[in-house]
């Protein structure tokens, strides 16, 4: 995931391809059985790459509403990263 956040672009069919790359991640994950894995975030990153950009706008603009803590700071940080990354203007 942190790996992800590195990436400077993804035109559409890299996001296409990140989900499709993230989605079989969880299902290793999930089929090994480790605890505590998947991991949320890993499917919440999924999640971001296959959102419409209106859907992404919206996701953004909802995370800003809510109280800020170091999770919820930590994921609307990875949330305006994706944003970027994909090329969506979110101000």
């Amino acid at each position: 995931m942190e790996r992800v956040l590195r990436i400077h672009h993804l035109s559409r069919g890299g996001c296409e391809r990140l989900a499709v790359d993230l989605g079989y991640l969880i299902n290793v994950f999930s089929a090994l059985g480790v605890s505590g894995h998947p991991h949320p975030l890993l499917g919440h990153f999924a999640e971001l790459a296959r959102m419409g950009e209106d859907e992404l706008k919206e996701r953004v603009a909802l995370s800003r509403e809510t109280g800020e803590s170091a999770v919820v700071g930590a994921v609307r940080a990875a949330e305006l990263r994706i944003a970027l990354i994909r090329g969506i203007s979110i101000y």
